[in-house]
């Protein structure tokens, strides 16, 4: 506990506990876990995974989506539906996409999915255009934009709370576009 108590000192928000090899050898509470996801041992968990990445296009969605079903961790829910969420942009699904980022529980993730959904549908540039992303295309221009967010905390924040507005302003964006489309036919 003391490691942890550490790191809430030094501002750490997270911590990732493990219980060794198979903790389903040794501890109840993670056999009834592991059980009431429908997994005996932990590789399970990492048995299925393997198999739906080996999977192509929407039967890969389908199956990382039917993983984070049920009584898996916050951990297994946010890797299942990231993983989903990525076959929905290969299928152009950006819709569900967006729907499989509002279901992941870490909001870290969430995020990450989130940009990386505006950003396959070609967001990047509105993003840059509102200063809420940069296009790097050197060391130089890397060290100029990136440094002075780092020189600049006050900075950070307020551009991260400006792409986070402009990332939630897009929830729902193909939804409040098609009346509109439909209605010019």
């Amino acid at each position: 506990l003391k490691i942890a108590e550490d790191g809430a000192k030094a501002g750490c928000k997270e911590a990732l506990f493990t219980l060794g090899e198979k903790p389903e050898l040794r501890y109840k509470a993670a056999r009834d876990a592991l059980a009431s996801m429908g997994y005996a041992p932990t590789t399970d968990y990492l048995a299925t995974r393997k198999a739906a990445s080996a999977l192509k296009g929407r039967e890969a969605l389908n199956a990382f989506s039917a993983m984070a079903e049920g009584e898996a961790t916050d951990v297994q829910k946010s890797d299942a539906l990231e993983q989903a969420a990525a076959f929905a942009r290969g299928l152009k699904d950006y819709k569900r996409a967006g729907e499989l980022a509002k279901r992941i529980p870490l909001k870290a993730v969430a995020r990450t999915v989130r940009m990386q959904n505006l950003l396959s549908q070609r967001k990047a540039k509105e993003l840059i255009e509102r200063g809420c992303a940069f296009s790097i295309d050197s060391t130089e221009s890397f060290e100029s934009r990136f440094l002075p967010l780092l020189q600049n905390p006050e900075l950070t924040r307020k551009l991260g709370a400006q792409a986070q507005q402009f990332i939630e302003s897009q929830a729902h964006a193909s939804e409040q576009c098609l009346p509109a489309i439909l209605g010019n036919l």
